[in-house]
């Protein structure tokens, strides 16, 4: 299987990701070993949605357990895969990226849960 760019970032899936690529539906579920790219699958494909999407501002996003995971794994990637387009704004404090026409693409700061310990107003 030939490898075939899936957006305009320049990502190529690997033959086993776009074999996924082709596969997900809404809920998937991937069992996949530790180094096999899930994130960067995830973020691509959720990229390439939002990009193709023909509703009006639509909404897209990456959920991780925790706020700072998903800054961790995630965010830097979405920048790097999102930085050549045009019209594209990163918002690094609500780690939002803005596309052309509304899109918006992962909003991890509402979409990631929180550590118990890290709730506001949380005592202990």
């Amino acid at each position: 299987m030939e490898t075939e760019t899936v957006n305009c970032s320049g990502y190529a899936p690997r033959p086993q990701q776009a074999e996924l690529h082709a596969e997900l539906r809404r809920f998937s579920v991937l069992v996949c070993h530790r180094r096999f790219g899930k994130t960067v699958l995830a973020i691509n494909e959720t990229i390439n949605r939002a990009l193709e999407c023909s509703a009006e501002m639509p909404r897209y996003g990456y959920i991780a357990p925790f706020y700072r995971q998903a800054k961790q794994v995630a965010w830097d990637y979405l920048k790097n895969y999102t930085a050549s387009f045009p019209d594209m704004r990163a918002h690094e404090t609500e780690l939002r990226i803005d596309f052309a026409g509304g899109r918006r693409d992962p909003d991890a700061r509402h979409r990631a849960s929180r550590s118990v310990h890290t709730q506001p107003g949380d005592l202990t």
